[in-house]
């Protein structure tokens, strides 16, 4: 059995939106509603769905960056937060849990402060829990600068000066510098040229097998999923409709919203010209999702039952989970 690092259980979070009368009755935009996934040590979990499906939220609200609605996150054997025992970390606790748990954020410039040079930015961390000896805060930085295959001679720069990997490579850096075991990857390539990603792609392997780390990445690009995450979660309107391994769900998909997402990866075979899987119809809103099956408007293969009862996720065999009524 695989030693479990994160268990993120029913996790909701549910953003109110604003009444149009006073009587009217409160609707909430449920952007996380009941996400439940594990991540082991060592391991890559990639988070993938189309824009607006909740990833992002859901690794905020699992670090969080945000309160959640609903739910619980143990990190180990701490729980970080359970809504429904009434149970949260303490603040001081959760702040030295922290040099644990990092995140690399989405827009390489907006999250690097841009009145910090980049020594000030990589060893903030280093600096505030105090730890190595502050005469060796320099040298950590310049090791960190390595690590990350930047020269030492950027330290006293600051982040306008530097390309969007360069900014990536120096998120990455302050991600490590406390030497966490869980980095959460907000789309991290997504601001970059394709020749930049790949980079960007084979130091976080480096840097994993260095550090012994594990990630949860987010991300809308499958191709880069299928080849860097050892495991996949399929998120549509808010929940998680299949969770498989990389090699599983990429050639033996089961739920029809991860057919439809894979037919819409581009590829540089022969395009398919019959019997593809085309999606029609809006994406519902996250303020007012369908009954039943949340896919169910947008499936070509909907039954009367889908419009009924959520399908809840189950195992259809060696651990590949869905949450599809054709499938169970």
């Amino acid at each position: 059995m695989q030693d479990t690092l994160l268990q993120v259980r029913n996790l909701k979070k549910y953003f109110p939106v604003k009444k149009e009368g006073y009587f009217q009755p409160q609707k909430y935009v449920k952007a996380v509603d009941d996400v439940s996934f594990d991540i082991h040590r060592g391991e890559i979990v990639g988070l993938v769905g189309e824009s607006g499906s909740g990833k992002t939220t859901v690794g905020k609200t699992i670090l969080n960056l945000i309160e959640a609605t609903g739910g619980s996150v143990r990190f180990e054997d701490r729980v970080l937060f359970d809504v429904e025992a009434g149970k949260k970390m303490k603040r001081d606790e959760l702040e030295l849990l922290r040099q644990s748990m990092q995140m690399v954020f989405q827009d390489p410039y907006a999250s690097l402060d841009p009145r910090m040079n980049v020594e000030r930015i990589i060893t903030e961390g280093i600096v505030k829990f105090r730890t190595c000896p502050k005469a060796d805060i320099h040298k950590k930085a310049v090791e960190l600068m390595a690590e990350c295959g930047l020269d030492a001679a950027c330290l006293q720069k600051y982040p306008h000066q530097f390309s969007g990997g360069q900014r990536q490579r120096i998120g990455i850096a302050r991600a490590i510098s406390l030497e966490p075991k869980l980095i959460i990857c907000d789309e991290p390539t997504a601001a970059l040229d394709v020749s930049i990603q790949s980079q960007v792609l084979n130091l976080m392997l480096e840097l994993r097998e260095k550090h012994s780390m594990s990630y949860l990445f987010i991300s809308h690009n499958l191709g880069i999923v299928q080849h860097f995450c050892n495991r996949v979660c399929v998120m549509y309107l808010g929940s998680i409709v299949e969770i498989a391994d990389a090699s599983q769900l990429f050639t033996n998909c089961a739920h029809p919203y991860t057919a439809a997402l894979l037919e819409a990866t581009p590829s540089v075979k022969e395009p398919k010209t019959q019997g593809r899987i085309l999606l029609t119809g809006e994406i519902p809103s996250p303020a007012s999702p369908p009954t039943g099956c949340k896919f169910h408007p947008r499936c070509s293969k909907a039954m009367d039952l889908c419009a009924k009862e959520t399908p809840a996720l189950k195992d259809i065999g060696g651990g590949h989970l869905t949450a599809c009524h054709l499938c169970c």
